[in-house]
């Protein structure tokens, strides 16, 4: 398996899948394993790099906290040790916020931008339920099984089936994340925000969020849109923060067809500047 090496951490990265790359950016506490349910729907179409993130998985866990200007870094490194000089990029929640940092930093790495079930940093969510984050206080203290219990209501839509819920336990708890990794993930994530700079985004973008998610409501998935020039929203209906699993196929489709788009202008665009 290919690691990586940093100053403080080696980095457990992935790769499966032919054609142009898409780098998958996780969210918090959560290891690679967890896009279990996307990555069959892109393998057949694109070259999917994934990694795990500092503090979870089959990376290390170094001394924290991890700010999102080091995840993104990780990430940076991760396209490098690859030889992807660019790529689509996916951020889900948490990955979300690395996303943007790694557009900021270095814009020539990114060719197109999925922001899922994110939003623009937690100084940033005036009104925040106060549940919310006593729920995530508490979830800090559990091992991996009895915390994603606990997150439970705020991931999943009400509708969503004991099966499915069973089952990203049981891929999570495969890989568990300790206490270190995930409190280190959410110190560092705390004070993150790059709102004013956003702007500066001019990469195709597209904001995908469930119009069903207590985590990060779907009001925060607009103020992402009104601030990065080149976004549009998709909501799904029915779904909760984990799109992936609440609407797997309609938000595997957003994303394939998105990111599938953005190929075909790219080469177009290429063959129109040869002449």
């Amino acid at each position: 398996m290919p690691y990586l090496s940093r100053e403080d951490v080696d980095i457990w990265w992935h790769e499966e899948g032919e054609g142009d790359a898409i780098l998958l950016i996780n969210g918090l506490s959560s290891p690679s394993d967890t896009w279990f349910r996307l990555t069959p729907h892109l393998r057949p179409h694109f070259r999917v790099l994934m990694f795990d993130n500092r503090g979870v998985g089959r990376t290390g866990v170094p001394e924290g906290p991890y700010s999102v200007a080091a995840m993104a870094a990780d990430a940076a490194a991760v396209l490098e040790a690859a030889d992807a000089s660019s790529a689509h990029v996916l951020g889900l929640s948490m990955g979300g916020f690395i996303a943007q940092e790694l557009t900021l930093n270095e814009p020539d790495r990114v060719r197109s931008l999925v922001l899922a079930s994110t939003h623009v940093g937690i100084p940033h969510a005036a009104g925040a339920d106060p549940a919310v984050a006593a729920i995530l206080a508490k979830a800090a203290q559990l091992p991996t099984r009895e915390r994603m219990v606990v997150l439970e209501p705020l991931l999943y839509a009400e509708g969503t089936s004991r099966a499915d819920i069973q089952l990203d336990h049981d891929v999570r708890e495969s890989r568990p994340t300790d206490e270190s990794g995930y409190l280190n993930q959410l110190l560092g994530t705390s004070t993150w925000e790059r709102l004013a700079d956003l702007k500066q985004i001019d990469v195709p973008t597209l904001v995908l969020h469930g119009a069903l998610d207590r985590l990060v409501p779907p009001m925060y998935a607009r103020v992402l849109v009104d601030a990065i020039p080149s976004a549009r929203l998709e909501l799904l209906e029915g779904a909760g923060h984990e799109i992936f699993t609440d609407r797997e196929n309609d938000a595997a489709r957003a994303v394939i067809e998105f990111f599938s788009d953005v190929s075909r202008s790219d080469a177009v665009e290429v063959e129109v500047n040869k002449f």
